[in-house]
């Protein structure tokens, strides 16, 4: 898991560039998907999704989806993986909140 704002670092210019090179990770590992899914079986490209949603939020509520959504992902990471017979691969998981203009 990383999770960090260059707000954390105010006045470090290394910030916006770990930044920039986490963003352009996070995009080669979705583009890395694209060159590939045609390999995974059917059930897994049904099941890969992107979805982007609009929503007006104060600074409150963009602070409390982010403990959400982090504790979600925490929680599939750290669970313990049942014993179920499910087939489980490894799946990139990213969120990114920012304000903008559609």
């Amino acid at each position: 898991m990383l999770s960090w704002s260059a707000s954390d670092f105010p006045g470090d210019p290394a910030a916006a560039a770990a930044e920039s090179l986490v963003l352009d990770r996070q995009t080669a590992l979705v583009r890395q998907w694209f060159a590939e899914r045609e390999g995974y079986p059917e059930p897994w490209r049904r099941a890969a999704f992107t979805s982007d949603h609009w929503a007006r939020l104060s600074v409150a509520e963009l602070a409390e989806l982010e403990e959400h959504l982090l504790a979600l992902f925490t929680t599939l990471a750290d669970r313990e993986i049942p014993d179920d017979g499910q087939e489980r691969t490894l799946v990139f998981l990213t969120v990114r909140a920012v304000p903008g203009r559609p």
